[in-house]
């Protein structure tokens, strides 16, 4: 599962909350330690980083730009 994006299925609050996973699955989910401050909301993209028992640690999906 790692490396899988996903979207926010509702607002974090605080550093956690719930997305679902490419593949169709709901996870419960936390930011990553190095985004702990970053603000999820309803469909941002994330990209799961590890997983830890039932819980995605998750980082926001950073967009390429391509000129």
């Amino acid at each position: 599962l790692q490396g899988m994006q996903g979207r926010v299925t509702a607002d974090f609050s605080g550093d956690t909350g719930y997305v679902r996973l490419a593949n169709g699955e709901t996870w419960t989910a936390r930011l990553a330690p190095e985004h702990e401050t970053t603000t999820l909301r309803e469909g941002d993209r994330v990209v799961v980083t590890r997983i830890d028992g039932a819980t995605a640690e998750v980082a926001p999906h950073e967009r390429s730009t391509t000129s």
